[in-house]
């Protein structure tokens, strides 16, 4: 074959791969052009959990004193983020033990409103959670830690769907049995590879953190395990509970939702996601991710508004855990949730 017929062929496949790329891409923002015209209709299919919560109602008091009854809001739609520390066995599905969760995050999209609210429950709050058996049957109740409510599904089975389906469970039951359907979870070692895939992100340093070499009131720009590092400090950072550690989590997630929109929703779904998607299990369909991404794209990324489960800490037999305080985390739930 000689020289001039190779070029030829190499451009001929060069060409095809351009074509085929921007036809993805392409395909890419038709679609989400297309999903964005009714968001919600996309989480509506074959969602039972959500229909079930339909008629969800609570009574509360306005701000005449009058009370009310309020109902659900159905233009919200909830997904539970669950940070784990993972290893090797585990992802491989090899390890017969679950993993306690070291973030949980409740983000609340209203694609009618055009808001996003994310709820951090902090990973000591005392809760009453389900106990599954192999078969994700529930054989008892146990009062521990919320983070471990990922573990007590998945121990008995080994199977994550077990996992998942008690973390949603749990978390749903806390914030007044609000529909929880939709899971993202993301491997803690995955954070800054995920990080990077954007570039890194700069995030505004709350407290001396002397490991890590920053000063209270800076700016520092995270890389790879840096990442990692920031959002699982707590010991010798601040008062050393997990409320700093929570809010140093919630920084690092407007700081990355900051970056990965300024990304672009094409680049961001067609090439960031391929190169992390090792770190991250979901049962959101492409549709539904696409969708999650474009409302992020559509607002101003500073409007997130950032909860915290409202609690106190408090030492119960010994161990060391965060209590719910009931009225003032009422309160929140009728603002996001109802109307």
């Amino acid at each position: 074959m000689n020289r001039t017929r190779i070029i030829r062929i190499l451009a001929g496949v060069l060409g095809a791969l351009i074509l085929c790329a921007g036809g993805l891409c392409y395909y890419t923002y038709s679609m989400a052009k297309e999903i964005m015209k009714d968001p919600l209709s996309v989480f509506g299919k074959d969602d039972s959990i959500q229909d079930a919560h339909a008629n969800l109602t609570v009574t509360a008091t306005n701000d005449q004193g009058q009370v009310v009854t309020k109902k659900y809001d159905r233009g919200v739609v909830n997904i539970l983020f669950l940070g784990v520390d993972a290893d090797d066995a585990r992802r491989e599905g090899k390890s017969d033990g679950g993993m306690n969760t070291d973030a949980m995050i409740l983000f609340s999209f209203n694609f009618e409103k055009k808001t996003i609210r994310a709820i951090t429950l902090p990973r000591d709050t005392r809760v009453e959670m389900d106990y599954l058996n192999a078969k994700g049957e529930p054989v008892k109740k146990s009062t521990f830690k919320i983070n471990a409510a990922f573990a007590y599904g998945k121990v008995e089975s080994n199977k994550d769907e077990y996992g998942f389906k008690n973390a949603m469970n749990t978390v749903s039951g806390v914030l007044g049995n609000v529909p929880v359907s939709h899971y993202v979870q993301i491997d803690m070692d995955g954070i800054g590879p995920i990080a990077d895939s954007v570039g890194g992100v700069d995030v505004y340093v709350r407290d001396n953190m002397p490991a890590l070499g920053y000063s209270k009131g800076s700016t520092v720009h995270l890389e790879g395990d840096a990442c990692e590092e920031f959002c699982r400090a707590r010991y010798g950072v601040g008062d050393g509970g997990d409320l700093g550690r929570t809010q140093r989590q919630q920084d690092f997630f407007l700081a990355f939702a900051k970056k990965a929109k300024s990304t672009g929703i094409v680049n961001l779904f067609t090439n960031v996601y391929p190169q992390v998607s090792k770190y991250i299990k979901t049962n959101l369909s492409a549709d539904e991710m696409l969708t999650m991404a474009n409302s992020l794209n559509e607002m101003d990324v500073t409007d997130i508004q950032m909860y915290t489960l409202p609690g106190v800490p408090q030492n119960i037999n010994g161990g060391s855990y965060y209590v719910i305080s009931e009225d003032e985390a009422d309160e929140m739930i009728h603002e996001i949730f109802f109307e």
